[in-house]
């Protein structure tokens, strides 16, 4: 995996939150940081998918508050078509956006819930968070 030194802020447009469902979102919290219980305080990748009911277009944004290496950023994952996993192709599109690279065998796009979850908690990893909790809800 390659993290770069600063991340980069995404172009893309970030206004479908507003009116997209959100389907599945993520919080990577470093248990090391004393106010873990505060979560804003502790809360090291922030992950959100949207995706409308009946659309084949799912949509992700995820970011990172890097304390650890001063770094912070934002991407924004687009997916369309029909048949494979959405939410984790948009959310391997979405860190893409932002800068991190991913080895072909790193590489989780489509390839379900749990190769998602893994992959948010190496990033942290890559990151320099060694005690994290990854948290997950649905709306």
């Amino acid at each position: 995996m390659k993290i770069p030194e600063q991340f980069n802020f995404s172009r893309r447009n970030q206004k479908f939150r507003q009116t997209h469902p959100l389907c599945i979102a993520y919080k990577l919290i470093d248990l090391d940081n004393p106010k873990w219980k505060e979560q804003f305080e502790a809360v090291v990748i922030d992950v959100r998918v949207f995706w409308p009911n009946n659309s084949p277009t799912c949509k992700a944004v995820i970011w990172i508050t890097d304390k650890t290496g001063n770094r912070y950023g934002w991407g924004v994952g687009i997916t369309s078509g029909s048949g494979y996993h959405h939410e984790s192709a948009v959310i391997e599109d979405a860190f893409n956006d932002m800068g991190i690279e991913f080895e072909p065998s790193e590489g989780f796009g489509a390839s379900g819930t749990k190769a998602q979850e893994n992959a948010i908690r190496k990033v942290g990893e890559a990151l320099g968070y060694k005690n994290t909790l990854l948290v997950d809800f649905n709306p």
